[in-house]
């Protein structure tokens, strides 16, 4: 079913008439057509799915996310990330596949380059989602936390510590079939102003990967699908509301 996201959901406050029609509209639509769309969470934004290694892992990842982040918002874009609370649980893979199917696009951060970031990495090819692979320079896979301690590795502490390092992401070495091909390099440190610098880095990933995503969305929600539907949907929720509830109407 679709789930509307109203103003009275946010801060308590009376729902706006457009809000109500939205609503109404909603229900009114049979089950066969609500079971094609989908479980989209409409509130004006489309899901994105972010995949990244721990702060454990990756120091700058928080940072890194805030960049992120901010450029999926002004698009219209609601990034989900898929944090530990989702990967510990017994359930892990059936959630992961459900994300991953209601998501229209996954951005996926290659620093740390661990096993679960991999295994989500391809749950989004193999579902075949829009993907924007990226990596920072002088990115490292994380080899050390693979460990809990020193001793696993057979090595002393001191050792452990100073002399095993986690070596740098070579792409075509580490992903010899993908290849690093459609990985876009970032540099999070760089000026907002920097081409390098993540937001506008993803900013033109994201217009690259316009007609894919509009093929998704199309394929998700069982019907056609334009560029101006996903303009429209980029705008703030109010905006959003008015024209999903025209849209819906058209039918």
């Amino acid at each position: 079913m679709w789930r509307i996201l109203c103003w009275s959901d946010l801060d308590g406050g009376e729902m706006p008439a457009i809000d109500r029609e939205v609503e109404e509209a909603a229900a009114r639509r049979s089950p066969s057509e609500a079971a094609v769309q989908g479980d989209i969470v409409v509130e004006g934004e489309l899901r994105c799915l972010l995949v990244y290694s721990h702060r454990r892992h990756v120091g700058y990842i928080n940072a890194l996310l805030s960049q992120l982040e901010s450029v999926l918002r002004h698009r219209g874009y609601k990034a989900l990330r898929l944090g530990e609370e989702i990967r510990t649980t017994e359930d892990y893979l059936e959630k992961l596949a459900k994300i991953v199917e209601e998501s229209v696009l996954g951005v996926v951060i290659l620093d740390g380059l661990r096993p679960n970031v991999l295994l989500e990495f391809g749950f989004l090819l193999g579902a075949g989602k829009p993907t924007i692979a990226l990596v920072c320079k002088d990115a490292c896979v994380s080899v050390k936390t693979l460990y809990a301690s020193h001793a696993e590795s057979g090595l002393g502490k001191g050792t452990f510590d100073r002399r095993l390092l986690n070596p740098q992401i070579d792409l075509p070495k580490h992903l010899s079939d993908f290849a690093g091909k459609q990985v876009t390099r970032i540099d999070w440190t760089a000026s907002e102003a920097d081409p390098s610098h993540p937001s506008a880095v993803l900013a033109r990933e994201l217009d690259k990967s316009e007609k894919s995503i509009i093929e998704e969305l199309a394929r998700i929600m069982g019907r056609d699908f334009t560029s101006e539907n996903l303009a429209a949907m980029r705008e703030p929720f109010e905006r959003s509301a008015e024209v999903l509830l025209k849209w819906m109407r058209a039918d």
